[in-house]
């Protein structure tokens, strides 16, 4: 409310450890958190300030950097990928409930990913033999 002259601890409901990534929603209503182990996804959907579990994503493990986004036009539509520990995306279409594997995604190991809206993305990722490029994009199709 003072343009970040001020911060406070905003944890309450969250457990008590780090949180290794945030998104939020396209419409700035839900920001969901993921812990360092917990696979637990939380949402805020008052600025921070309480969080409820929504749901877990029983791949996400190790205590390893993930990055978590949010499609632009489906703020129930969530992806993570954790670049240290797999290639795999995980996709949730019902706010962080349920989660399924994208075991067909082909790419070296994914740095970051960003999303247009629930078709159509782009993806950096770790340059190989078999990739020389390291940006990916999907079509829709």
């Amino acid at each position: 409310d003072d343009g970040g002259e001020s911060w406070q601890l905003a944890v309450t409901g969250l457990p008590d450890e780090p949180v290794m990534a945030l998104a939020l929603s396209a419409d700035s209503r839900v920001l969901y958190a993921n812990l360092a182990v917990d696979p637990t996804i939380y949402a805020s959907t008052d600025g921070a300030r309480t969080w409820s579990a929504v749901g877990a994503d029983g791949e996400v493990c190790c205590n390893v950097p993930r990055v978590m986004r949010v499609a632009p036009d489906d703020p129930q539509r969530l992806y993570i990928v954790q670049p240290a520990a797999d290639a795999n995306l995980s996709i949730s279409s019902d706010g962080g409930a349920t989660w399924q594997r994208d075991t067909k995604l082909l790419l070296p190991t994914i740095r970051r990913i960003k999303f247009f809206d629930a078709r159509q993305g782009w993806a950096i990722a770790q340059r190989s033999g078999l990739f020389p490029s390291s940006v990916f994009t999907t079509s829709g199709s």
